[in-house]
């Protein structure tokens, strides 16, 4: 089985935790567009494009969409594992350790582009 495999073989959510678990913040901007921009940044680099296989963005608005991202943020959300706080839901909380354990199920081989991935998210989210 090749790392590749592993990753694929847990799906877009695990791959969505891991990327979140080296944010390296506690907390990121809950702004929706800019995380598609990134994941579809993703999507088209020629590095990470071998992870995001079963997304597909839609170009046609004013940012890239993509329903199966937008899904996975939602079930990760209404699990708890990205809250969002009264009155603004502006920010989501991310829960670490729980992200973290997601990261650690990824092949050896993956977790460097993985890490880079949620330091990239990171600079455009945050900053």
């Amino acid at each position: 089985m090749t790392a590749l495999t592993k990753v694929n073989l847990y799906g877009p959510e695990k791959l969505v935790m891991a990327i979140l678990a080296k944010v390296g913040e506690t907390e990121i901007n809950k702004n929706l567009a800019k995380i598609h921009e990134a994941f579809f940044y993703f999507k088209r680099d020629k590095e990470f494009s071998k992870y995001m296989k079963d997304f597909r963005f839609n170009e046609m608005g004013l940012s890239p969409f993509s329903d199966l991202l937008d899904q996975v943020l939602n079930m990760i959300e209404n699990s708890h594992i990205l809250a969002t706080s009264n009155p603004s839901y502006e920010t989501y909380k991310l829960n670490v350790p729980y992200l973290n354990k997601q990261f650690e199920d990824i092949a050896p081989n993956d977790k460097e582009n993985i890490e880079e991935m949620g330091k990239m998210l990171r600079d455009y989210v945050v900053h």
